[in-house]
């Protein structure tokens, strides 16, 4: 049962409801103060204050509200959308996109958010790389003027306005445990510049075979997160035990599974003759291999890995349209038979939004600028603190 105050408190937002559909703001206001004041530690009458004083035309305090509301709630995805909206009516650009931002970044671990929200979400992240897009024309305009030609200039100065306007984040290598200094921040390699990888594509038309007839078995494939005391249900952003990106495990441990290699002789050949980074058992697993499978409609959170000492390279056999990987700043999509090679501790994500299954055989492999005496020494690090030093 309700508590008397608890009621009187629902029947007033109910009836500061009904005055802002009837559009009576002045005496929603009016209530809504009187409830505030009762409770301020009521987070829901006084977003609503910030509402009503705002269609009151007092932007001022609407606006002392609404951060008031902030600071209390700072997960509220609706209220961080209007308080970007209210930057953007003020033409304030700067805050309309940090506000905007926020909201980006929390609808991440929110997928349930109603319908309404999505479109207004969907609307702010059109305004932003609409003034994005100003801002880079601004600079182009602004340097022409000057008399420099920015369409001649070099790729990464052209690549460097994206960050000056806005356009782009900087995503650097951030991996979750094992970090190697002095490594150039690139988020995907051009697969023409590994001499092995043309070898690798080349044998995609065995290798699809070979999953297809593991993945006959329903039981083959696991969800690649598991819970366990470590690993909430809830955890790695929703994906632990969901099976909407399963995997099969080719090498566990840091080690070929041989029963699985005798079933798929064909797919384990092509990769023994490649530069796989055995240097660890566990924690990080490599090298980590496996056949994985993005299952229609699914999302995996943005995420980093776990040492930049390595490349993770996906192999796409089944490729549906409306897949994406985004990795930093960039978004690639999987070709079938076409490597892909990417620094998985730079910020990544990927998403199926297709009716059909994606699947990749992913691998890793040493970074050719990672030397062999460097190599040794990583391995020789891992291997000692698994106890394995030999």
């Amino acid at each position: 049962m309700m508590a008397q105050d608890d009621v009187e408190v629902e029947d007033g937002i109910n009836e500061a409801t009904a005055h802002m559909r009837a559009r009576r703001f002045s005496e929603a206001r009016q209530l809504l103060v009187r409830l505030v004041d009762a409770d301020p530690s009521n987070p829901q009458p006084l977003l609503m204050l910030a509402i009503a004083t705002e269609r009151c035309g007092d932007t001022a305090n609407a606006s002392a509200l609404l951060d008031r509301f902030l600071a209390a709630q700072p997960n509220v995805v609706s209220a961080w959308l209007l308080k970007g909206d209210w930057a953007v009516r003020d033409k304030d650009g700067g805050a309309a996109t940090f506000a905007y931002g926020r909201a980006f970044a929390l609808e991440r671990h929110q997928p349930d958010l109603p319908r309404e929200i999505h479109q207004r979400l969907a609307d702010a992240h059109q305004w932003v790389v609409n003034a994005q897009e100003q801002r880079t024309d601004a600079i182009v305009q602004e340097l022409a003027d000057a008399g420099f030609d920015v369409r001649s200039a070099p790729k990464r100065f052209r690549q460097s306005l994206d960050y000056v306007s806005g356009k782009a984040n900087i995503y650097v290598q951030r991996p979750t445990t094992y970090y190697f200094p002095g490594l150039p921040q690139i988020a995907f390699f051009e697969r023409e510049d590994f001499d092995w990888a043309a070898g690798l594509e080349a044998q995609t038309d065995a290798i699809e075979a070979e999953f297809r007839a593991l993945a006959a078995d329903p039981a083959a494939l696991a969800p690649h997160i598991t819970s366990d005391s470590h690993t909430p249900a809830d955890g790695h952003g929703g994906m632990a035990d969901n099976a909407g990106w399963s995997t099969l495990q080719l090498w566990k441990e840091g080690q070929p599974d041989a029963a699985l290699a005798a079933k798929c002789p064909q797919t384990f050949a092509a990769l023994n003759a490649l530069p796989l980074p055995y240097f660890s058992r566990r924690n990080p697993s490599a090298p980590a291999v496996m056949f994985s499978v993005l299952k229609a409609g699914s999302r995996i959170p943005a995420h980093t890995g776990s040492a930049n000492v390595r490349l993770i390279c996906h192999l796409p056999l089944v490729t549906p349209p409306k897949c994406e990987l985004r990795v930093g700043n960039e978004v690639r999509t999987w070709e079938r038979g076409k490597l892909l090679i990417f620094d998985d501790t730079i910020e990544h994500e990927a998403r199926n939004d297709s009716g059909e299954d994606r699947v990749v055989l992913i691998f890793d492999v040493w970074r050719p600028d990672i030397s062999e005496a460097e190599r040794e020494a990583i391995t020789a690090l891992f291997r000692r603190r698994e106890g394995t030093a030999s």
